[in-house]
């Protein structure tokens, strides 16, 4: 059987046995047991190497390092979410041997960021996340610091379909250092030109796709959707729940628990903006008779249907 072989890493685990057996079960008391063989081989394929590669220029930190993933490691595990998605954390979890110096300087806060982006990618575009990976892995030497690698990963979470991320991104973006910024740019060459409009490329009005659906089939709606504008805000409800919905050429996202009245939403509709963007550019792609509400905003058309649980987008250049 495979074995941890790193000795300084075997000597703090026999030294801290007691302590460690105890993290354990109180994780247990919480989640259930464990299975000790999975324990081992995450410990062997994702902890040993981690620690290996800090060990080097700061071996104090051994006990710190190890704590922190352990914990870590039990929570996911824990949580299931460690096994269900497992290739997930563990090729995330190789960022941590790319830089180890900046992993270094706060372990906790490190992997804790790691782990919380790929739960929030995969709530909204699980079909990205090994891509935001592949991305993160291409920038992470190039970070000197944890709010850099931060900034950097909600970049690149925006471009893999976290729409709502776009203004924050846009900001992290700008404040970059200048070859931070050039090396994410190398990374995904849509940040050349990714924030000049919200749908590149589209010289005419078209059909960019759609979002909801019907909840028995996983998607939100429990009846069609009515979409109004509060503000500058597109909310939609299925006079159930209320949403906040975000869209680009990246993605499209319904952010939930939004403290607007499902009444308020249903009292604001109207389909004006949709007799608005036929006067402009007819009626030739709108091929639906049962539109129910409308919202234009800018370079974005969203409506929905009398007869359908989904948001139908259409974007444009500016």
């Amino acid at each position: 059987m495979e074995r941890i072989t790193f000795l300084p890493l075997i000597a703090h685990i026999n030294e801290q046995s007691d302590y460690y057996n105890q993290l354990y079960r109180e994780n247990e008391l919480k989640y259930g047991t464990i299975d000790h063989s999975r324990i081992s081989s995450w410990m062997i394929n994702s902890i040993e190497p981690i620690i290996k590669k800090n060990h080097t220029s700061n071996p104090d930190q051994l006990p710190q390092l190890f704590k922190t993933f352990y914990i870590e490691l039990l929570t996911i595990l824990g949580n299931n979410l460690g096994i269900e998605h497992e290739d997930e954390y563990k090729q995330a979890w190789k960022l941590c041997t790319t830089n180890p110096a900046l992993v270094s300087t706060s372990p906790a806060q490190f992997i804790k960021a790691i782990d919380s982006a790929l739960e929030s990618i995969r709530g909204f575009q699980p079909q990205n996340v090994f891509t935001w990976i592949s991305r993160m892995e291409c920038i992470i030497k190039d970070c000197d610091t944890v709010d850099e690698f931060l900034a950097c990963g909600r970049i690149f979470a925006w471009l893999c379909g976290m729409a709502h991320l776009k203004p924050r991104a846009e900001n992290e973006f700008i404040r970059l250092r200048s070859n931070l910024k050039q090396a994410t740019i190398n990374a995904d060459s849509r940040l050349a030109f990714a924030f000049e409009s919200s749908w590149p490329n589209l010289d005419k009005p078209s059909f960019v796709g759609e979002t909801g659906g019907f909840v028995g089939f996983g998607g939100y709606f429990t009846a069609p959707p009515i979409v109004s504008q509060i503000g500058d805000r597109i909310l939609v409800t299925d006079r159930k729940n209320s949403y906040l919905l975000f869209a680009d050429s990246y993605g499209k996202v319904l952010l939930p628990n939004i403290p607007v009245s499902t009444d308020k939403i249903i009292q604001e509709s109207s389909t004006v903006d949709l007799k608005s963007f036929i006067s402009m550019y007819g009626k030739k792609i709108i091929p639906f008779d049962d539109v129910s509400s409308s919202v234009m905003q800018k370079s974005t058309l969203v409506l929905t249907r009398k007869s359908s649980h989904y948001l139908y987008v259409y974007g444009w250049s500016l």
